[in-house]
This record gives structure tokens, sequence and C-alpha cells, in this order.
């Protein structure tokens, strides 16, 4: 301490340095999205920063946002598209907005196949007189694990019926 007082020689001080706000914010109000969007801004290869920017847009069927943040996937050293994300654009598309990807990162056949799969099930129990809930339950066991379901529970007017485009 007595050489090096501010630890400047330290290097992960200085990577924690590199990632944090260039500024103060005494605003009363400011969301969680501006503070990622600002640390991200600072840093663009804060990956933490990034995944929760993602999560925040995922959680509330931002699917616009995600696709125009989905560049940063460059900066941050991931390989091809993670499935979430994938799912979040294939319904982007469905909903008929344009998107380009690199090649290096398709959206897979397969995620479209399954989101059309889901809106089937659903339309097939809703023209069957099956309630809701019984509808989700079908689901559940094949697509539990994935934003297309998180989006039937939570979000069902992003799921609207007949909307697929592929």
């Amino acid at each position: 301490m007595d050489e090096d007082a501010s630890l400047s020689d330290n290097e992960e001080v200085r990577r924690l340095r590199a990632s944090r706000m260039a500024t103060d914010f005494c605003e009363p109000v400011r969301s969680v999205e501006e503070d990622l969007l600002a640390l991200l801004e600072v840093n663009p290869r804060n990956r933490m920063a990034f995944e929760y920017l993602m999560a925040v847009y995922l959680l509330d069927g931002r699917l616009d946002r995600v696709a125009e943040n989905i560049h940063r996937l460059d900066d941050l050293g991931y390989e091809g598209l993670p499935r979430h994300y994938a799912e979040a654009l294939a319904m982007y598309v469905a909903h008929g907005h344009r998107l380009r990807l690199p090649e290096t990162r398709p959206i897979g056949h397969d995620t479209f196949q399954q989101l059309g799969r889901i809106i089937r099930q659903l339309n097939a129990a809703a023209e069957a007189g099956r309630s809701r809930r019984e509808a989700l339950m079908s689901l559940e066991n094949e697509f539990g694990d994935t934003y297309f379901f998180y989006c039937c529970v939570r979000l069902p007017h992003l799921l609207q019926a007949g909307r697929t485009s592929r």
C-alpha cells in the first residue's frame, strides 16, 4: 500500500475500474435498462451488463430491443446464437419484422418449427374448447424450458395464433 495506494498495478483492480460507470448519477429515478446501457457504453465487453440487459428485454417481451442489441454478441465472444435469444428472434421474425443476422448466428429451422408446433397446439386446444390452463399443461413437458413457453404463460400476446410466417 505504501508503494501504490491506488492499486494501479493490480490487474484485477484495473479490470474492475474499466467496467464501472464513468459518471455519478443523482437522478431520483433511473431504470435498470438505463444503468445497464450506461455500463455497456463505458465497456462494450461487459458481459454481465449485456446478459442482464437482455434478461430485462426477454422478461418484458421487448423483442425489438433484443433484435437491436444482438450485435453485441460479437464483442463478447459468444459462439452461435444462445437458445433463448434465438427463440425471441424467431417470434420477432414471425411477427413480420426483418432481421439480418450474420451467417455464423442463424436462427435454426428447428426453432421456427418448435414455435409453429406450440402455436398449432394452442390453436387446437382453443378450438377443442379446452381451458388455457389445460393447454399450457399439455405444452409444459415438451416446451417448459423454452422462452416460447415463458411467453405462453406470461406474455401470451406474443404468441397470437396465425402470426408465424415460416
